[in-house]
């Protein structure tokens, strides 16, 4: 199954949030007055890539950063015990 990370900044904060394909495409589909999930779709700054720090700033009155992938959690391949007196 295909996850989707995305990133929504508006002048309250930022929020990510996971979704399927068909999750994601319900929420950014525009209903009979062009609201979505996210706010009206005319308002919405769909970005293409992650932006730097100082972009965020420009950003923050609406963007949606949309990441397809999935959650990885590095795993230790080998462990070694050392002491020391």
């Amino acid at each position: 199954m295909e996850s989707y990370f995305v990133i929504h900044a508006t002048e309250d904060g930022v929020s990510i949030e996971q979704k399927t394909k068909d999750e994601l495409l319900k929420s950014i589909t525009p209903n009979e007055y062009d609201d979505t999930d996210y706010g009206n779709i005319r308002d919405i700054s769909f970005l293409e890539k992650m932006p730097t720090e100082s972009d965020w700033n420009e950003y923050q009155h609406n963007s949606l950063l949309i990441i397809k992938g999935e959650v990885v959690v590095p795993k230790a391949k080998k462990v070694i015990t050392e002491y020391d007196i």
